[in-house]
């Protein structure tokens, strides 16, 4: 977020200040209602990519999710939502992300989590690149984002609305 940015460098003195051994740091994107202040969340890509930098050089500090794609490079190319995680309702139902607003129909009391992650809803968040068309595929970093986040498109299977590489 904008107004803090400069307050994550001070997450490592505070992660030692706590006692803590380590910290995730994973992206949050504005979804749903957030997605309205779109201006007043996004860090400029330079911005954050340099605040990151900074915050690694802590060995108490790495990446999570999408992130690792962007800064370490990714086998799995952009989100890793679908593809090596998901999440569990408290009906059983499957989700590919916390953020994305659909499920498997199905849950774990019906079928079993191999079925599930083949189901369409997984199979529709693996591969929607190649669903639409999009400037991504011109985009010189297409191999280490592959889009992003997911639940950053709004709506889901639209172009990408703010580039991290161009800002």
């Amino acid at each position: 977020m904008k107004v803090n940015l400069q307050e994550a460098l001070e997450l490592p003195s505070f992660i030692d200040d706590i006692g803590l051994d380590s910290l995730c740091i994973y992206p949050f994107y504005p979804t749903g209602r957030g997605f309205d202040h779109l201006s007043e969340f996004v860090v400029p890509g330079k911005d954050l990519y340099k605040t990151i930098v900074e915050l690694l050089k802590n060995e108490k500090i790495y990446l999570g999710g999408c992130l690792q794609g962007i800064f370490r490079g990714s086998m799995i190319k952009g989100s890793p939502c679908g593809k090596l995680m998901c999440m569990v309702t408290s009906e059983g139902k499957l989700r590919p992300c916390n953020f994305l607003p659909f499920q498997t129909e199905e849950g774990l009391l019906q079928k079993d989590v191999y079925t599930l992650w083949k189901s369409d809803v997984f199979k529709k968040v693996r591969t929607w690149q190649d669903l639409v068309e999009r400037n991504c595929d011109q985009c010189e970093y297409v191999k280490t984002c592959r889009g992003d986040c997911l639940a950053f498109h709004m709506p889901f299977l639209s172009e990408e609305e703010i580039d991290i590489f161009e800002s």
